[in-house]
């Protein structure tokens, strides 16, 4: 992989951790800076592929995650490639971690569309409202086929097209199968 920090953002804020870790020998370290500070304003990269690799058979990125203090991540997720970001995804209102580990889910919307993806991984955190930055760890990150991210697509008349003609005011019933 390789590790491309954001413009304007605290260069050094990855390191791989070997002592605080949810499994295995390593996990992955992310500083938040305080505000002012002249290293970088946030924390904030894009982990990518030089060649894309098929997530088709995925239907989710999954982690473990906690933080030195529980606060939330404003923005994380998958699909920024630094060329035309076509599936970026997004943890809508940002990710609440605790001080615990705790196993988070990345639903991949369409996993069809994924045959060649670059984007891995990506954050973006700034410092707190106080001013104050943090740090949290992220282990076992990985593409998963959980089978239990979507739901089941509803449909109607067994699936089939079916056009009806009627009136404006006339009730007509609609069968779910």
């Amino acid at each position: 992989l390789n590790y491309a920090p954001y413009l304007g953002s605290y260069l050094e804020a990855f390191t791989v951790d070997t002592e605080t870790k949810y499994a295995g020998s390593a996990g992955m370290r992310f500083d938040v800076p305080n505000v002012g500070d002249p290293n970088g304003a946030f924390s904030g990269a894009a982990f990518f592929l030089n060649s894309g690799r098929d997530l088709t058979g995925y239907d989710a990125l999954t982690f473990w995650a906690k933080g030195t203090e529980a606060r939330t991540i404003n923005s994380i997720g998958f699909g920024q490639d630094f060329d035309q970001n076509k599936y970026e995804t997004e943890v809508s209102g940002g990710l609440q971690l605790t001080t615990n580990w705790r196993k988070y889910t990345i639903p991949i919307p369409d996993p069809s569309t994924l045959s060649n993806e670059r984007g891995m991984f990506w954050y973006a955190e700034g410092p707190n409202d106080d001013g104050t930055g943090w740090t949290f760890w992220i282990d076992e990150l990985q593409f998963e086929k959980l089978g239990t991210v979507a739901q089941p697509r509803p449909f109607v008349y067994n699936g089939m097209d079916v056009t009806i003609q009627t009136f404006i005011g006339t009730p007509s019933t609609v069968y779910d199968v």
